[in-house]
């Protein structure tokens, strides 16, 4: 199953290669940047993975998409989107994390926000993730795996 969230007014979303892009058109301009992002469920996450695809080894890119697709497969509230570098740094306040390819963040309907810089072949991120988003236990093995909290525009 693909899902998608609305960006602005219309949400398309194009399957390119097993990878998902969501393009969209029209818009709210006294919104916030990051509420074009927010999940429409209350208990919802979004995932917005930011710059080219990752060019890593082929070990390392068969782990980042089966951990990636083990996330949204498994919670039917997430959804996913990529975007440019440039859109990173409209989003987030410490724009100067926005260098990293294949960066990821994860932000709830409250505009609580964790940012991963580099992509994720660790598993303990996404559990990590979702449990702090949404008030969930953390353990002491999640912890080591956090990504850092960020303030959004």
């Amino acid at each position: 199953m693909t899902r998608s969230f609305m960006l602005g007014g219309a949400a398309v979303l194009i399957a390119l290669g097993g990878y998902f892009v969501l393009g969209a058109a029209g818009g709210d301009d006294t919104a916030a940047a990051w509420q074009e992002y927010a999940p429409e469920a209350e208990t919802g996450l979004n995932v917005v993975i930011f710059g080219e695809k990752p060019n890593e080894t082929p070990e390392d890119m068969g782990d980042w998409a089966d951990y990636l697709n083990d996330f949204t497969g498994a919670d039917p509230t997430v959804a996913v989107a990529f975007e440019s570098m440039d859109k990173c740094m409209t989003l987030l306040v410490e724009d100067t994390l926005c260098g990293e390819p294949s960066s990821t963040l994860f932000l709830n309907s409250e505009g609580r926000a964790l940012f991963y810089d580099g992509i994720i072949v660790e598993p303990q991120v996404y559990d990590h993730a979702g449990a702090a988003l949404r008030g969930g236990e953390i353990t002491p093995m999640m912890r080591a795996f956090a990504a850092d909290t960020v303030s959004l525009k």
